[in-house]
């Protein structure tokens, strides 16, 4: 009896893979009309499969949209990257309206754009199909940050940790946070317990513990984690907190070495170039800081701890050359 009441469903779910194997054929095809309608038959037979059906269907819009978007990003704000990205994943919204992933990446698009309100909006819209979908509560956390507003960010990051408190990622984005915030003792809980959760070979939350320390004036404790980043990771983020770590010892020589492997991994870490200016000014070399001030400023052209640096520097350097060796102002 009970194999009897079970062949019909099984009878059903036999012709909703047929017919998911048919929108296959007819998406490759280009035959979107007959893919909407197969999805709609999926729909009211096994739902499961039309939701997978739309994800397949939906995919090379995505891929496309961000294909675009990390040209746009490359480009700049000039480029039409931006735009393609948009209409791409539009498209994907309009054939999955359900489905988070379009959402997300519109929201993304508009994040990168600084169109904050519109981020909102489309992360707020895959909550309501998901209340606790990880990525759109980081998305509405990063666009509370990009407000300055760090309480609401903090409060979407609590709950991301209270619906996901497993991920590791989520306790060491609120960890950061809480650094930045000036909370040392919670930022600390909160980064421990993500690298309790990362397991020993995630370099990311030794490198936040890192800079958690060093924020707290603990240069030592910071060296250790920075040490361990080092060995896990090699990364410019991990090599430049230890440089941090040096310079706040005294250590110049080493942290020299460790901001030049910093911008040997990651050329884009202009604070580890600006921090090989930092210590030649320190150690008299005013012409070697002026060329590594001038190389930060030619890429970040507004980067203003850059521009002040240089300013001094160069102002230093004047002044010595209206004085002679023995102290006294050389004659015009």
């Amino acid at each position: 009896a009970g194999a009897e009441a079970e062949q019909p469903l099984l009878e059903t779910r036999v012709e909703a893979r047929r017919i998911f194997l048919r929108l296959l054929a007819d998406a490759a095809r280009g035959e979107m009309g007959e893919v909407m309608g197969g999805v709609r038959s999926l729909g009211a037979q096994e739902a499961a499969i039309a939701n997978q059906a739309l994800g397949v269907l939906i995919e090379p819009q995505l891929a496309q949209a961000r294909k675009s978007l990390a040209r746009a990003r490359a480009e700049g704000a000039a480029s039409s990257g931006w735009e393609e990205a948009q209409r791409f994943a539009s498209t994907a919204r309009m054939f999955a309206p359900a489905r988070p992933e379009p959402a997300l990446l519109l929201a993304e698009i508009s994040l990168e754009q600084g169109n904050l309100n519109k981020a909102i909006e489309q992360c707020e819209a895959v909550l309501g199909l998901d209340p606790s979908n990880l990525d759109a509560l980081n998305c509405l956390a990063r666009a509370a940050l990009m407000r300055r507003d760090l309480a609401g960010a903090e409060l979407q990051l609590r709950q991301a940790t209270t619906a996901h408190g497993q991920d590791w990622t989520t306790w060491m984005r609120l960890g950061v946070l809480l650094t930045e915030a000036g909370k040392t003792d919670e930022a600390e809980q909160a980064l421990r317990r993500a690298m309790a959760l990362a397991g020993p070979d995630r370099a990311e939350p030794h490198i936040a513990l890192a800079e958690l320390y060093l924020a707290d004036d603990r240069p030592t404790t910071a060296l250790v984690h920075a040490e361990r980043a080092v060995a896990l990771s090699g990364s410019g983020a991990a090599w430049s907190a230890r440089g941090r770590a040096h310079l706040d010892l005294g250590e110049l020589d080493r942290a020299e070495d460790d901001f030049r492997r910093a911008v040997l991994a990651d050329p884009s870490l202009l604070a580890a170039r600006g921090s090989i200016g930092r210590i030649k000014a320190m150690r008299g070399d005013l012409p070697g800081a002026i060329e590594a001030f001038r190389a930060v400023l030619a890429v970040d052209p507004s980067n203003g701890a850059a521009r002040e640096n240089l300013r001094r520097a160069e102002e230093t350097l004047r002044q010595q050359a209206l004085v002679g060796p023995d102290g006294r102002p050389i004659a015009p």
